[in-house]
């Protein structure tokens, strides 16, 4: 995950204890982004079998093309008793 904030990295603000002081950040506390879903993804599978998650992705890659997202939305299938042979072109690849 991505920690996501606007303070002044050289200058934190911080608390009594020292920590990080987050209530002056754009969110009020700390906050993150995820690569994706799939994480929470695997454990719902675990339980309602084949499930998949539909959201947006963020990736921090130093790249400035027309051809390269920081930002997109991807499916993601998960199935946790899913034979490997079934996936697509897996005989070729072995």
């Amino acid at each position: 995950m991505f920690r996501v904030s606007t303070l002044d990295m050289e200058n934190l603000p911080r608390t009594d204890k020292g920590a990080v002081d987050f209530s002056q950040d754009f969110f009020g506390k700390e906050a993150f982004l995820t690569v994706s879903g799939q994480l929470n993804g695997e454990t719902y599978a675990c339980a309602l079998s084949k499930i998949y998650t539909f959201g947006p992705t963020f990736r921090a890659e130093n790249s400035n093309t027309s051809r390269h997202l920081a930002e997109f939305w991807m499916i993601e299938p998960e199935s946790p008793l899913l034979p490997w042979t079934t996936l697509p072109g897996w005989p070729k690849a072995c």
